[in-house]
């Protein structure tokens, strides 16, 4: 018998500045799930030549990283759909949200969360 584990619980975090509010549902990222990220994101180019593909990594990892997102709109007020596309388009056009806040914001739920794991295993 094979039993699906429970996909990993989701957190969310809200950005707030000025008159922007947006809520993104993220699911933290093992140190497994980048690796395998990783590994997709080399193109081979012949037997012995390899190179990473800086882009299709930063890609793949926001599409496993963001679960879905509330506050982003486009030109006419309406709600954009938290797809792989989307995700890419809304990096491009705001990276700093993702870099300066996002990110670390999900490296710090990371680390509550291993301090929890570190805590409840020592109970």
């Amino acid at each position: 018998m094979l039993v699906l584990k429970k996909k990993t619980e989701d957190f969310c975090i809200t950005y707030e500045q000025d008159d922007v509010n947006i809520k993104f549902w993220v699911v933290p990222l093992t140190e497994g799930k980048i690796r395998r990220i990783s590994q997709r994101s080399w193109e081979f180019k012949g037997e012995d030549s390899a190179s990473p593909n800086i882009g299709k990594f930063t890609d793949d990892k926001l599409d496993a990283l963001i679960n879905k997102w509330e506050g982003i709109v486009d030109e006419n007020g309406k709600s954009v759909p938290c797809t792989k596309a989307n995700k890419i388009k809304f990096y491009e056009n705001y990276p700093d949200i993702i870099d300066d806040f996002l990110l670390p914001e999900v490296d710090k739920l990371m680390e509550k969360n291993k301090e929890k794991k570190g805590n409840s295993e020592k109970n």
